[in-house]
């Protein structure tokens, strides 16, 4: 096995090189998801895997775009995250049947994720504002604890979903 740190929109690997291309968490960091996934599917063989484990987002756009936009205050570096559906249509546009569809949950230490990316005190009370004013349809995304209106302590908490999507090249 070898590792090689390559641009994941533009891949230095001839066609047809691998059986299976897989991403971890990374994906909502680029600007063209869709151009990856074109680019992991040219270097797939002919029935090789791609599988893709990433943010996923509530369907209802405006409930998504705010939880996009909550972690990107967090993480500048955070492009865009996809929904379910949004990544069954960009695996199948780039030629993928896909095969698997699995959602996950992680229960995330508020101050904790916060401080991996180093937040100012005023970034960390601007999170908790938007926890505090979000809707309630995120509200029930994002399930926070101990509850809205006392978020933003030391044990506070709050749910991230990702998606795991498999697609085999046809």
């Amino acid at each position: 096995m070898a590792f090689q740190l390559a641009d994941a929109e533009n891949l230095p690997f001839e066609n047809g090189s691998f059986d299976l291309v897989t991403c971890r968490i990374a994906a909502h960091h680029f600007p063209a998801c869709q151009k990856f996934i074109a680019e992991s599917v040219r270097v797939l063989k002919k029935g090789g895997l791609l599988a893709v484990q990433d943010h996923v987002l509530q369907e209802e756009e405006s409930h998504a775009l705010y939880v996009d936009q909550f972690e990107r205050l967090r993480d500048p570096s955070h492009f865009r995250a996809y929904s379910e559906q949004q990544w069954r249509q960009m695996f199948q546009l780039g030629g993928l049947k896909v095969e698997h569809t699995r959602q996950l949950t992680k229960r995330h230490n508020f101050i904790d994720w916060a401080k991996r990316m180093n937040c100012t005190e005023e970034t960390l009370e601007e999170l908790v504002a938007m926890i505090k004013n979000a809707p309630d349809a995120v509200i029930g995304w994002l399930e926070p604890l101990p509850d809205v209106d006392h978020f933003g302590g030391t044990g506070s908490s709050f749910v991230n979903h990702h998606i795991i999507v498999v697609g085999r090249k046809e």
